[in-house]
């Protein structure tokens, strides 16, 4: 009786396994996701989480520019900002580049300016393996993939 319930236990725990390894395509979705959706919302501290040690800098400076103006702004939106993950490049064994889709955010602006609700934007994130989880490693504040107007 003993046996079986450790085979079932140990069975359980590699199903459980199986749904959102480390490290696994799933599991960079899940961060690409949760990352874009609080990074785009101003729920910085959640984008924080999902984002590489190196990456906070970058979080910190968009933090510090964030005005009344903008917090207005976004109290008065009945949506939240939302994101359609696109095109996954892997880079190497430990790297990516994954395209994003995003709409109704705000795109801060120059400082002393209010920024702008903007519609839709595509955007590049890097994402890379730390640790064995994928995280979103920034290099600045994130910019707009300009589109070719061929």
């Amino acid at each position: 009786m003993k046996t079986k319930g450790i085979l079932l236990l140990v069975m359980a725990t590699l199903i459980g396994c199986g749904e959102s390894r480390d490290g696994s395509e799933d599991q960079l979705m899940e961060v690409v996701d949760s990352f874009s959706v609080g990074y785009f919302n101003y729920n910085l501290q959640k984008a924080q989480r999902f984002s590489t040690v190196d990456s906070e800098k970058w979080l910190q400076f968009i933090a510090t520019n964030i005005q009344q103006e903008d917090v207005d702004i976004l109290r008065q939106q009945e949506l939240p900002a939302t994101v359609e993950i696109g095109e996954v490049n892997y880079t190497g064994d430990s790297s990516a580049i994954v395209n994003i889709s995003v709409q109704n955010f705000l795109s801060l602006d120059s400082i002393g300016k209010a920024g702008r609700m903007t519609d839709e934007a595509s955007f590049r994130l890097n994402a890379q393996i730390q640790n064995g989880k994928w995280r979103i490693r920034m290099e600045g504040p994130l910019r707009s993939e300009k589109r070719s107007r061929d």
